[in-house]
């Protein structure tokens, strides 16, 4: 079957593949399809069990919790012990919280579900990105990013779509159900097909690995992973805090039936798609700088005229526009910082992206749920946009410092 998927591939694409590389990009496709099948219905599934605005808010963050407690040590025992187990967990792990997702009765029974949820998005995700460094070389990083960004947003595109065949006759619940079978799936498909790093990882150099948090400061003491970091941070707030969290609750406040919510996700996956590839690809041969600030601003400039209009095409399209911002922040910033690392320290650098993005994803849920509760929906765009714009100004900042410095060392 990869044999056929590698032939499907022309040109200077096909010739950055490994086998490895197309194993990880079918998994990455089957886990987010799993990811989105809950993001666009999990709002509305948890006030139809009873949830607050708040609670919904909450509910939210303890993936984003749960990945800013384990993505530094995930990242650290990937080093260690191989990807592979790591990733082959996880989707274990999300094959079991859907199945708690579709049996929960009680808005509250949702808690340990979600914790299982962000374990497994972080073991699947991030640790896929670490992999997929540790098996290409420099010169393929682009494409390889690029290709694995894009089958994840393919997974994006069709997890909405499927979702919206099968709720009219099984319900959200049904939905979930489908999620876990798929993800039991992409478990056994990695267990069989992923390489094993982990030899190469033990016998190649630098292999003195610091405690997490000696680790930390020292991802953090590079500039450009400290951008990284910072773009993950506030892109997460806001398509975990804003898009995914309280979008759906805005459209259904409008009068949008959940089927045609899933359908505005869907279109919104599939252009943040068709994007990825070719911003990896481009931002390799000009400035991923440049690509990551005006992502930061096209997603300051739609959450603020998200909240200006009551239109429903005008949202769609507002909608499409963020995704493909997030689309070329996901491309290009995992490629970023697997540039600006080691096999031997890949874990750790993309351990802490993953943990910073959490930061995002665990505080503003939270922090937006309590803010529409008290000042209405509307009031989280706003808010959103200007985190977003506060984010460009830090990133800016240590871009210009960068080149400010770079001029100084020549003269």
């Amino acid at each position: 079957m990869l044999s056929f998927l590698q032939n499907l591939i022309p040109g200077a694409v096909q010739r950055t593949l490994r086998r490895e590389v197309l194993a990880m990009c079918l998994i990455a496709f089957i886990a987010d399809n799993v990811w989105s099948v809950l993001s666009p219905t999990f709002s509305n599934f948890a006030t139809s069990l009873g949830a607050s605005l708040s609670l919904v808010g909450v509910l939210s963050s303890l993936a984003g919790l749960t990945q800013l407690a384990a993505s530094m040590w995930l990242g650290l025992q990937s080093d260690l012990r191989g990807r592979k187990p790591v990733i082959v967990a996880g989707l274990g792990v999300f094959a079991i919280s859907m199945f708690m997702f579709a049996g929960a009765s009680d808005a509250w029974l949702l808690i340990p579900a979600r914790i299982l949820f962000g374990l497994g998005t972080v073991s699947i995700f991030t640790i896929g990105a670490a992999y997929i460094g540790d098996v290409i070389s420099a010169e393929e990083r682009g494409v390889a990013f690029g290709l694995y960004a894009t089958s994840m947003g393919l997974g994006a595109t069709t997890g909405p779509f499927i979702g919206a065949l099968i709720q009219p006759a099984f319900g959200i619940s049904g939905t979930y159900v489908w999620g876990g079978l798929l993800a039991g799936l992409g478990a056994f498909l990695a267990w069989r097909w992923l390489a094993d790093t982990r030899k190469s990882a033990i016998h190649g150099p630098n292999q003195h690995h610091a405690p997490a948090l000696g680790a930390m400061i020292s991802v953090l003491r590079n500039p450009n992973l400290l951008a990284a970091c910072l773009v993950t941070l506030v892109a997460n707030t806001s398509f975990i805090g804003l898009i995914a969290s309280f979008f759906p609750v805005y459209l259904v406040s409008l009068g949008l039936s959940q089927s045609s919510i899933n359908g505005m996700f869907s279109l919104r996956a599939l252009c943040s798609t068709v994007t990825r590839l070719p911003a990896a690809i481009l931002s390799s041969k000009t400035s991923r700088w440049l690509f990551l600030l005006g992502a930061l601003m096209i997603m300051s400039v739609v959450a603020f005229l998200m909240s200006r209009s009551q239109s429903i095409p005008v949202l769609a399209l507002l909608l499409v526009c963020e995704g493909i911002a997030f689309g070329s922040v996901l491309a290009v910033g995992q490629s970023f910082v697997a540039e600006h690392s080691t096999m031997a320290s890949r874990g750790a650098a993309i351990g802490m992206y993953s943990t910073v993005g959490s930061v995002g994803s665990t505080l503003s849920p939270l922090m937006l749920g309590i803010v529409a509760d008290s000042m209405g929906i509307a009031a989280v765009f706003v808010l959103t946009s200007v985190l977003l714009t506060l984010g460009f100004v830090a990133v800016a900042a240590i871009y210009l410092q960068g080149r400010t410095n770079r001029a100084r060392d020549l003269t």
